[in-house]
């Protein structure tokens, strides 16, 4: 079993966000908002004469690094997968060998006997 890391895409669902706030309201204290769905948060302020807007989407950072962890983890796994060998071995016990050979001799024995009574006939 092998495994080979492959670079995939993850796609996320779409959220927008909308503040709407007049210029002269802006301070620099930040206006914070966040998205109907939850998955989105985000901050309007001003900064001298610029305004900054912020947009957060932690969650899905939070999501993917779980995922990773998951990956790495299932990887480990596989690998020691692949590392586990069984063997088995069939052990005879003595008896049995003793009696095999014990069996074999007198087959050997009565079959050179019958041999010698058919094929030397005494003159």
């Amino acid at each position: 079993m092998t495994y080979q890391k492959k670079v995939d895409t993850l796609t996320a669902a779409a959220d927008s966000l909308k503040i709407n706030v007049p210029i002269a309201n802006l301070t620099e204290v930040p206006i914070i908002a966040t998205s109907k769905s939850g998955r989105s948060t985000g901050s309007v302020r001003r900064v001298n004469n610029n305004i900054e807007v912020e947009c957060f989407t932690a969650e899905y950072e939070k999501i993917i690094e779980t995922q990773n962890k998951l990956i790495e983890t299932l990887i480990k796994r596989t690998e020691v997968k692949e590392t586990k060998e069984t063997k088995t071995e069939f052990k005879t016990h003595w008896i049995y060998k003793a009696l095999s050979w014990i069996g074999i001799l007198a087959v050997v024995l009565v079959g050179g006997k019958f041999l010698l009574k058919r094929y030397l006939k005494p003159f």
